[in-house]
């Protein structure tokens, strides 16, 4: 693996760990 794969790779899961945590945020305040 190159190091632009790895950071594409680190990008994409840093951008699904603050999706998820405004979801969460989101479905919480829904309630």
């Amino acid at each position: 693996m190159t190091a632009d794969m790895y950071v594409i790779i680190f990008g994409l899961v840093s951008f699904g760990w603050i999706c998820r945590r405004d979801l969460h945020r989101w479905f919480w305040r829904k309630k």
